[in-house]
């Protein structure tokens, strides 16, 4: 497969539509790896909040891709048709059948785990960076607020000092 990042960067534009033409075939979901690539350009130019939200967009498009956000009765629908479908298949199966849909359902059933665990790490990895970014600006703010909480508590004693003084 034609390398997209070289192509784009010494415009190579006919690589590129090859690429593009080639990932769509196979499935691959362009719109995560624009993301995924313009987050890599702002974290290089050193542009953090702008990388993170890309980040964001990243993962919530790969999300909506792969589950499309269904609705939970939809998916309620969908998991009753197939149980169905299950019950049937396995009314009157034979010993034979049985082993291969075991293994079928197990093997599904490990593909789903890995899938949810992938996610999992996926989307913490992007909370750590969020909160990589977010934690200094967050310091930084309470630093400022306990600043002028002291610079209050110093202008009250003052006006204490001031009121006292009038009252001699």
């Amino acid at each position: 497969m034609v390398n997209a990042k070289e192509s784009f960067e010494n415009k190579k534009w006919e690589d590129l539509l090859t690429y593009t033409k080639e990932a769509i075939e196979q499935g691959v979901d362009l719109s995560t790896e624009l993301y995924m690539n313009r987050a890599e350009a702002f974290l290089a130019a050193n542009l953090v909040e702008e990388a993170v939200s890309e980040l964001s967009s990243a993962i919530l498009s790969l999300f909506k891709k792969k589950h499309g956000f269904k609705s939970p009765g939809k998916k309620e629908e969908e998991a009753e048709i197939n149980e169905e479908h299950f019950k049937k298949a396995t009314w009157d199966i034979s010993e034979e059948k049985c082993d291969l849909l075991l293994e079928i359902e197990e093997e599904e059933l490990q593909e789903l785990e890995d899938d949810l665990l992938d996610r999992v790490k996926g989307l913490e990895g992007a909370v750590s960076l969020i909160k990589k970014f977010y934690q200094p600006l967050i310091n930084q703010r309470a630093d400022r607020i306990q600043i002028l909480k002291g610079k209050k508590e110093r202008f009250c004693t003052e006006k204490l000092a001031q009121s006292l003084k009038k009252k001699q």
